[in-house]
């Protein structure tokens, strides 16, 4: 039995500006690329098509009947993108958004009851963003100068969360961020749910930081501020972990860190399945360092303060660059060893 491929978005929008080229009709696929007035919105056509076609759209005006539609609940759905460069205030009244939403310039964006967008949203002028019922977002939610990012039902992001200047990042059902997540003002960063993130997620100054259930990162984790780092779920990082700051650094199901691992003033490293580390890994002011699988270290090691810390697999070619031990680490391991060697066994 042969099964049939689904085509992409993006082969389905090519489909369409080859049928308009053929047939002069417009497919409810392009429509997003029209804003709620009917007019074209040259800014998101980002294929390859010809500039005729391209100037033949952009000079049709797409009736407004055909722009919405209202299900039985009284749901209302936009068709099209919302665009708007007012610099006050901008209101979306839809519940749905098909295409995109383009506020540049508005102070303050209030959309109470939207729901979901189809494509990015990008709010990058508002100090005041009110969205309380949105759970998803097609592409990046870009909102660089929101004083507060509170969206209490968002659950997905299908690009970047950009939320730069924030001081208090609050999503607790977000689930999943597929690129990056850039909350670098935030004081508090609060995401209970937060499974995963394909890109960077950074919350440089969050002096509390929860994300307990968080399993991967595929870029930089970054929360340099916060005191405690306790990453319960975490399993990998793509590229560098840095929690310069925490005294307190636990994240027991940690097994792969590809860049460098930054804990400096942690005193206590708790991380006892981590296995490998592609660049260099600081942990020198870590008096107990619980990392007995650790066997790969991709550049310099420091556990300078760590007594009890000496790794056979490390010291026998494990490490990339330069190793800052412990005077007595490989005495104490030596006589630890010794010790267990020497008790009598015990016949059964």
């Amino acid at each position: 039995m042969t099964i049939e491929r689904t085509p992409t978005w993006e082969e389905l929008v090519r489909d369409a500006f080859a049928d308009y080229k053929s047939t002069g009709k417009i497919q409810d696929i392009l429509l997003t690329r029209y804003d709620q007035h009917g007019r074209w919105i040259p800014v998101i056509s980002t294929e390859e098509v010809e500039e005729a076609i391209i100037f033949k759209l952009a000079g049709t005006i797409i009736p407004l009947t055909r722009l919405e539609s209202t299900n039985p609940a009284g749901e209302r759905t936009l068709l099209c993108s919302f665009a708007d460069d007012t610099e006050g205030k901008v209101e979306i009244p839809y519940h749905h958004v098909k295409g995109q939403i383009l506020v540049p310039e508005a102070l303050t964006l209030i959309a109470p009851v939207l729901v979901s967008v189809g494509e990015r949203m990008v709010v990058n002028g508002a100090m005041a963003f009110h969205i309380p019922n949105l759970q998803s977002v097609g592409g990046s939610l870009c909102a660089q100068t929101a004083q507060e990012f509170l969206a209490p039902k968002l659950q997905s992001v299908e690009g970047s969360l950009v939320a730069t200047f924030a001081t208090k990042f609050q999503i607790p059902n977000l689930q999943f961020v597929e690129w990056d997540i850039d909350a670098l003002s935030a004081l508090e960063f609060n995401a209970p749910n937060l499974q995963s993130v394909g890109g960077d997620l950074r919350a440089d100054a969050a002096e509390e930081f929860h994300v307990p259930i968080l399993k991967s990162v595929g870029g930089d984790l970054i929360a340099e501020a916060t005191e405690e780092f306790h990453v319960p779920s975490l399993q990998s990082v793509g590229r560098d972990l840095i929690a310069q700051s925490a005294g307190d650094f636990r994240a027991r199901n940690l097994q792969s860190v590809g860049g460098s691992v930054y804990a400096r003033l942690a005193k206590e490293i708790h991380a006892p399945i981590l296995e490998s580390v592609g660049g260099s890994m600081d942990a020198g002011s870590a008096m107990k360092l619980n990392a007995g699988k650790l066997s790969q270290v991709g550049g310099d090691l420091n556990t300078k303060n760590a007594r009890d810390f000496h790794n056979r697999s490390i010291a026998t070619g494990g490490v990339g660059g330069k190793w800052e031990i412990h005077p007595d680490a490989k005495s104490i391991r030596q006589g630890i060893k010794g010790a267990h060697a020497n008790q009598p066994r015990i016949e059964i």
